[in-house]
C-alpha cells in the first residue's frame, strides 16, 4: 500500500512541477532568472538585446511584435515526442547543474530552434519570387525544395546584433552555410545581393 501512496504522491507532484514549469517558461523574465554571479543573470547580453529600443537583435524583434508578443519558449522548445522528451531532460539536467554545480554561459544550443517554430507566421517566403538576382531568398530557389539543411536558424541567427548592413544576416554565416554544397560561395552575387552589398 506505501508503493502505491509513494507512486501516487510522486506522479502528482511531477505532473504539478510540470504544469508549473511550463506555465513559468512563458515569460522571458523565468528564463534569465538563474544567476551565473551575485550581479550577472544568466544569458543577461542576450535579453538585454531583445529588450532595447530598437531591438538589436532578430529574436528582439519578435519579442517587440504588436501583433503577436514572442517568448523564448516559442523558439527553444521541442517539436514532437522526441524533442519534447530532448526539452524536458535538458531541463531537468540544468536545473540540477543550477542548484549542484557550477553554471555558465552556454556556447550553443544543444536543441535546435526547428523551421516549425519559423514556418507558422513565416511561410510566405516559400513562395517562389520574380526576380531573384535583385531580392534573393535562399528559400525561394526551387534547386533547395526539400532540402531540410541548413535550417533557418542556421543562417538567421536570433541573437547576434545586427550587421553592418542593417540585417541580422552576417556574410561569413551564410558563406559557411552555402559552402556546405557550394565551393564559391563567398564570390555568389546571391550572397552579395541579400546582404546588400555593392
Amino acid at each position: 500500500m506505501r508503493l502505491i501512496v509513494g507512486l501516487l504522491v510522486t506522479v502528482v507532484v511531477a505532473t504539478t512541477g510540470w504544469f508549473i514549469k511550463e506555465h513559468l517558461k512563458e515569460s522571458a523574465q523565468f528564463c534569465v532568472s538563474c544567476h551565473l554571479t551575485d550581479t550577472k543573470s544568466l544569458h543577461a547580453d542576450k535579453y538585454a538585446r531583445m529588450r532595447a529600443v530598437p531591438p538589436e537583435s532578430l529574436a528582439g524583434v519578435h519579442f517587440q511584435l504588436q501583433t503577436k508578443k514572442i517568448v523564448c519558449a516559442d523558439c527553444h522548445r521541442g517539436f514532437g515526442i522526441e524533442d519534447r522528451l530532448l526539452e524536458n531532460w535538458l531541463e531537468l539536467k540544468n536545473s540540477f547543474v543550477y542548484f549542484f554545480g557550477s553554471v555558465r554561459e552556454p556556447e550553443k544550443t544543444v536543441l535546435a530552434v526547428k523551421n516549425k517554430a519559423c514556418l507558422p507566421c513565416h511561410n510566405d517566403l516559400l513562395k517562389p519570387e520574380k526576380d531573384l538576382l535583385s531580392h534573393p531568398r535562399f528559400h525561394s530557389l526551387q534547386a533547395h525544395d526539400g532540402i531540410d539543411k541548413p535550417l533557418c536558424a542556421d543562417c538567421h541567427r536570433q541573437h547576434n546584433s545586427k550587421g553592418r548592413n542593417g540585417s541580422f544576416l552576417e556574410k561569413a554565416t551564410l558563406v559557411r552555410q552555402c559552402k556546405t554544397c557550394h565551393q564559391k560561395a563567398e564570390d555568389a552575387v546571391f550572397i552579395r545581393n541579400a546582404l546588400r552589398i555593392k
